[in-house]
Protein backbone atom coordinates (compact mmCIF):
# COMPACT_ATOMS: atom_id res chain seq x y z
CA UNK A 1 0.00 0.00 0.00
CA UNK A 2 2.96 2.21 0.95
CA UNK A 3 4.16 2.03 -2.95
CA UNK A 4 0.34 3.07 -4.05
CA UNK A 5 1.08 6.67 -2.68
CA UNK A 6 4.04 6.95 -3.70
CA UNK A 7 3.57 6.89 -7.37
CA UNK A 8 0.38 9.20 -6.35
CA UNK A 9 2.64 11.58 -5.18
CA UNK A 10 4.92 11.44 -7.90
CA UNK A 11 2.15 11.57 -10.22
CA UNK A 12 1.12 14.80 -8.68
CA UNK A 13 4.47 16.71 -8.21
CA UNK A 14 5.06 15.78 -12.05
CA UNK A 15 1.56 17.53 -13.01
CA UNK A 16 2.00 20.86 -10.88
CA UNK A 17 5.65 20.98 -12.68
CA UNK A 18 3.77 20.70 -15.84
CA UNK A 19 1.03 23.31 -15.03
CA UNK A 20 4.13 25.78 -13.21
CA UNK A 21 5.68 25.58 -16.74
CA UNK A 22 3.18 26.01 -19.21
CA UNK A 23 1.94 29.22 -16.76
CA UNK A 24 5.94 30.18 -17.56
CA UNK A 25 5.36 29.88 -20.96
CA UNK A 26 2.36 31.91 -21.48
CA UNK A 27 3.85 35.36 -18.92
CA UNK A 28 6.82 34.77 -21.46
CA UNK A 29 4.95 34.57 -24.62
CA UNK A 30 2.51 37.69 -23.09
CA UNK A 31 5.36 39.81 -21.84
CA UNK A 32 6.96 39.60 -25.47
CA UNK A 33 3.59 40.30 -27.11
CA UNK A 34 3.25 43.58 -24.80
CA UNK A 35 6.80 44.76 -25.72
CA UNK A 36 6.30 44.84 -29.14
CA UNK A 37 3.29 46.49 -29.14
CA UNK A 38 4.54 48.85 -26.71
CA UNK A 39 7.07 50.52 -28.72
CA UNK A 40 4.44 50.97 -31.37
CA UNK A 41 2.13 52.65 -29.08
CA UNK A 42 5.21 55.05 -27.65
CA UNK A 43 6.08 55.63 -30.70
CA UNK A 44 2.51 57.06 -31.67
CA UNK A 45 1.62 58.89 -28.23
CA UNK A 46 5.02 60.68 -29.33
CA UNK A 47 4.43 61.29 -32.19
CA UNK A 48 0.33 63.02 -31.16
CA UNK A 49 2.28 65.04 -28.51
CA UNK A 50 4.88 66.43 -30.73
CA UNK A 51 2.39 67.34 -33.02
CA UNK A 52 0.29 69.07 -31.16
CA UNK A 53 3.08 71.11 -29.44
CA UNK A 54 3.67 72.10 -32.57
CA UNK A 55 0.32 73.07 -33.82
CA UNK A 56 -0.47 74.85 -30.78
CA UNK A 57 2.97 76.75 -30.52
CA UNK A 58 2.39 78.01 -34.12
CA UNK A 59 -1.66 78.80 -33.75
CA UNK A 60 -0.45 81.03 -30.60
CA UNK A 61 2.65 82.66 -32.86
CA UNK A 62 -0.14 83.00 -35.64
CA UNK A 63 -2.62 84.79 -33.27
CA UNK A 64 0.47 87.15 -31.60
CA UNK A 65 0.98 88.02 -35.39
CA UNK A 66 -2.42 88.97 -36.57
CA UNK A 67 -3.19 90.84 -33.32
CA UNK A 68 0.13 93.06 -33.57
CA UNK A 69 -0.95 93.41 -37.02
CA UNK A 70 -4.80 94.34 -36.91
CA UNK A 71 -4.88 95.93 -33.13
CA UNK A 72 -2.39 98.30 -33.62
CA UNK A 73 -1.91 98.92 -37.33
CA UNK A 74 1.61 99.21 -37.88
CA UNK A 75 1.75 96.03 -40.03
CA UNK A 76 3.21 92.82 -39.01
CA UNK A 77 6.32 93.05 -36.84
CA UNK A 78 9.89 93.43 -38.51
CA UNK A 79 12.32 90.36 -38.28
CA UNK A 80 14.29 90.65 -35.21
CA UNK A 81 18.11 90.57 -35.29
CA UNK A 82 18.21 86.96 -34.02
CA UNK A 83 15.16 85.99 -36.39
CA UNK A 84 13.98 83.50 -33.54
CA UNK A 85 9.86 84.69 -32.74
CA UNK A 86 10.84 84.62 -29.57
CA UNK A 87 12.40 88.24 -29.82
CA UNK A 88 9.62 89.50 -31.60
CA UNK A 89 8.73 92.96 -31.17
CA UNK A 90 4.94 95.11 -31.96
CA UNK A 91 5.21 98.27 -33.02
CA UNK A 92 2.09 100.01 -30.49
CA UNK A 93 2.80 103.88 -30.61
CA UNK A 94 3.74 106.28 -34.10
CA UNK A 95 5.67 109.35 -33.74
CA UNK A 96 8.48 108.07 -32.22
CA UNK A 97 7.64 104.75 -32.61
CA UNK A 98 7.15 102.94 -29.35
CA UNK A 99 7.63 98.44 -29.79
CA UNK A 100 6.53 96.15 -27.22
CA UNK A 101 7.64 92.72 -27.16
CA UNK A 102 5.06 90.05 -28.29
CA UNK A 103 6.25 87.28 -26.05
CA UNK A 104 7.61 88.94 -22.84
CA UNK A 105 4.60 88.27 -20.72
CA UNK A 106 3.70 91.94 -20.84
CA UNK A 107 1.07 90.79 -23.48
CA UNK A 108 -0.07 88.08 -21.14
CA UNK A 109 2.05 86.06 -23.78
CA UNK A 110 5.16 83.79 -23.10
CA UNK A 111 7.22 81.65 -25.55
CA UNK A 112 6.77 78.12 -24.28
CA UNK A 113 9.61 75.78 -24.81
CA UNK A 114 10.74 74.42 -28.30
CA UNK A 115 8.70 71.23 -28.50
CA UNK A 116 11.17 68.45 -28.23
CA UNK A 117 13.14 66.79 -30.27
CA UNK A 118 14.20 70.42 -32.04
CA UNK A 119 16.48 72.50 -29.76
CA UNK A 120 16.28 75.41 -32.01
CA UNK A 121 13.94 77.78 -31.38
CA UNK A 122 10.86 78.96 -33.91
CA UNK A 123 12.13 81.05 -36.70
CA UNK A 124 10.25 84.42 -38.19
CA UNK A 125 10.76 84.72 -42.27
CA UNK A 126 9.35 87.14 -44.28
CA UNK A 127 10.22 86.20 -47.67
CA UNK A 128 9.04 86.91 -51.70
CA UNK A 129 8.81 82.74 -52.49
CA UNK A 130 6.43 81.17 -52.96
CA UNK A 131 4.43 84.40 -53.00
CA UNK A 132 5.49 88.07 -52.50
CA UNK A 133 6.42 89.09 -48.94
CA UNK A 134 4.99 85.77 -47.31
CA UNK A 135 5.50 85.29 -43.79
CA UNK A 136 5.74 81.68 -42.21
CA UNK A 137 7.95 80.28 -38.89
CA UNK A 138 10.57 77.46 -39.03
CA UNK A 139 11.27 74.81 -36.73
CA UNK A 140 14.54 73.59 -38.01
CA UNK A 141 17.33 71.32 -36.34
CA UNK A 142 19.40 68.50 -37.69
CA UNK A 143 17.81 65.60 -36.80
CA UNK A 144 17.69 62.27 -37.99
CA UNK A 145 14.27 62.51 -38.52
CA UNK A 146 14.36 59.00 -40.61
CA UNK A 147 15.43 57.30 -37.40
CA UNK A 148 13.21 58.97 -35.08
CA UNK A 149 9.70 57.20 -35.60
CA UNK A 150 7.80 59.59 -33.35
CA UNK A 151 9.38 62.66 -35.44
CA UNK A 152 8.39 61.10 -38.36
CA UNK A 153 5.30 60.59 -37.34
CA UNK A 154 4.72 63.90 -35.79
CA UNK A 155 4.86 65.28 -39.32
CA UNK A 156 2.91 63.00 -41.23
CA UNK A 157 0.09 64.08 -38.75
CA UNK A 158 0.99 67.71 -39.50
CA UNK A 159 0.56 67.18 -43.42
CA UNK A 160 -3.14 65.74 -42.32
CA UNK A 161 -3.80 69.26 -40.45
CA UNK A 162 -2.83 71.66 -42.58
CA UNK A 163 -2.99 72.16 -46.39
CA UNK A 164 -0.34 71.45 -48.96
CA UNK A 165 0.26 75.70 -48.95
CA UNK A 166 0.50 76.10 -45.83
CA UNK A 167 3.05 73.79 -44.56
CA UNK A 168 6.63 72.51 -45.99
CA UNK A 169 8.11 69.89 -44.31
CA UNK A 170 11.23 68.38 -44.37
CA UNK A 171 12.11 64.75 -43.02
CA UNK A 172 15.35 63.21 -44.32
CA UNK A 173 18.75 61.74 -42.61
CA UNK A 174 20.10 64.74 -41.89
CA UNK A 175 17.62 67.04 -41.57
CA UNK A 176 14.02 67.69 -39.82
CA UNK A 177 12.05 70.72 -40.56
CA UNK A 178 8.57 72.17 -39.98
CA UNK A 179 7.47 75.69 -41.75
CA UNK A 180 4.15 77.16 -41.45
CA UNK A 181 3.00 79.49 -43.71
CA UNK A 182 1.34 82.48 -41.27
CA UNK A 183 0.29 84.96 -44.55
CA UNK A 184 0.70 84.58 -48.19
CA UNK A 185 1.26 87.33 -50.10
CA UNK A 186 0.84 90.24 -47.56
Amino acid sequence: MMHARRTSASNEQGNVLFYVLVCVAIIGALSYVMSQGSGDSASGMQASQISEEIKTQAQTIRSALLECNLVHNFGYPAVPVSGLVADLECQTGDGPATYEDIFSGTSNRFMPPTPKPFTTGWEYVIDTVPTPDSISIELTDTLNCTANAGLRSAIEILKTQYTSGELVTVCDGTTASVKIFIVQGV
